[in-house]
């Protein structure tokens, strides 16, 4: 058999291909140079040809690929294989690099290797994507939480295995629904303003993936037509392809040891109450029925309702202090003396002092203390005035006096609500809040918000 010697076509065809080729095609020494390169590797790397003659190839290698690039470009020269295949990144001209998978023939006689490479840094960037995915779904299987993730139209595009055993759905059955499907319909527009507000707020401080984070507590709908208490935070990540995750909670244990508790306390209220109204028979039944009053008030007034929860609950013991008055002063039909009158003062802070040792959610013992302040400074025990008096009191106060200005007492008859209108006129803004005031008088002319008179107790109508 005789050798075919290459032709003056073959030369002139293997250097289009050489020139043309979209791969990169290098001959590299074994000294550790690339002593020819053709114009890919310009096109791609960002070097002029000449400077890969002029520096060893590992200098161009990232750091983390150098040790495993040269034990195989070793182990070929040392076993004579005539092929070698691997992968490392290059540094780029502007300083970034970029992946390269290489195969090489290894011609010993001639000291060189033929390598073609071809860039595959979009492929190493999907497939460590990939990678990170397999792996935040396999942390947030273990999670005890529902996690949820959705787009901003909604579209579910994560669903943990804590959410299927939550709602009872599959992560096939949910991926691609509506997270709203997962709200009953009456909470699923309060549920889309949270959303919008999450947005906004992202709009307004765009800092960090997710600087903005809700937490609230809604009513989850199950796959049996059930509803439980749950808790959600919510985060949302901005970009290209926005998304919202949710971290949902089951809430119906805390939910129930919550209510539990405020059972508890409010049995524990009414007991206080109970023993006040029978050291002061003749004021039986006030502090029930100014916690009345105050309900309707701040239903009127628009108040949250976990807030007017606490003014209802601090009107009820408003007068806890009057424990520590003795029983015959406060039943005594006739006028006191200087210094029983003081006793009977005394009271907001007597009452004040047994509060502060029951830790409440609601500033309960301001309100104990200041609800005979007045916005003027004339009021006691503190003289408190303006600002420095809370809303909570305010109520309170508006409430106390509207109950002692019409209740019957075995001392004196109780006054017209007409009378107890201009008292309370008399006193707008002076001594009394303006507002509490304004609702005060439309709750007693029938003008209020149906919700607030539906809470309002009868107002006895004395001549």
């Amino acid at each position: 058999m005789t050798e075919r010697v290459a032709s003056a076509e073959d030369l002139e065809l293997f250097d289009h291909m050489w020139e043309d080729s979209p791969d990169l095609l290098a001959v590299a020494s074994f000294e550790g140079y690339l002593v020819r390169v053709n114009p890919s590797f310009e096109r791609v790397l960002g070097w002029s040809p000449d400077t890969w003659a002029q520096h060893p190839f590992v200098d161009f290698i990232h750091p983390d690929d150098v040790e495993r690039t040269l034990a195989t470009w070793t182990e070929a020269k040392a076993t004579g294989e005539t092929v070698i295949a691997f992968e490392n990144r290059y540094r780029c001209y502007d300083g970034s690099y970029k992946w390269l998978q290489w195969n090489g023939v290894v011609v010993a006689e001639l000291g060189r290797t033929f390598n073609v490479a071809r860039e595959i840094t979009s492929a190493k960037l999907h497939e460590t994507l990939e990678r990170a995915t397999l792996n935040i779904r396999a942390v947030l299987d273990t999670v005890g939480d529902a996690v949820i993730t959705y787009d901003t139209h909604g579209t579910i595009v994560g669903f943990n295995r804590a959410a299927e055993e939550l709602y009872g759905y599959s992560e096939r059955d949910m991926m691609g629904q509506d997270v709203r499907s997962l709200v009953p319909p009456a909470h699923r527009e309060d549920y889309e303003t949270i959303l919008h507000d999450i947005v906004r707020e992202q709009a307004i401080h765009p800092v960090g993936p997710s600087p903005y984070r809700h937490a609230h507590e809604y009513e989850g709908l199950l796959r049996s037509g059930d509803t439980i208490a749950v808790e959600a935070t919510v985060g949302f990540t901005p970009g290209p392809d926005p998304l919202f995750t949710a971290v949902i909670r089951d809430i119906r244990e805390r939910r129930e040891a919550e209510e539990r508790v405020e059972q508890s306390l409010f049995q524990l209220v009414d007991s206080l109450v109970t023993a006040v109204e029978t050291r002061d028979p003749h004021t039986a039944g006030h502090q029930r029925r100014v916690a009345e009053i105050t309900t309707a008030i701040c239903e009127e007034l628009g108040l949250d309702p976990q807030r007017a929860q606490g003014v209802h609950l601090a009107a009820l013991i408003h007068d806890l202090g009057k424990l520590y008055v003795p029983a015959e002063i406060l039943s005594r039909p006739g006028s006191l003396t200087e210094s029983e009158w003081g006793m009977v003062k005394y009271h907001p802070i007597a009452g004040a002092d047994i509060v502060a040792r029951v830790e409440f959610d609601w500033p309960v013992r301001h309100v104990v203390r200041g609800h005979h302040e007045r916005l003027d400074g004339s009021g006691y025990p503190d003289g408190l005035a303006g600002d420095e008096i809370d809303l909570e009191t305010r109520i309170v106060t508006v409430a106390d006096v509207l109950e002692a200005m019409t209740a019957h007492r075995p001392y004196r008859p109780g006054r017209p609500v007409q009378s107890a209108i201009e008292e309370l006129t008399r006193g707008r803004g002076r001594l009394y809040d303006p507002d509490v005031v304004d609702a005060t008088i439309r709750l007693l002319h029938g003008t209020a918000r149906s919700e607030a008179r539906a809470h309002f107790p009868p107002i006895p109508s004395h001549t």
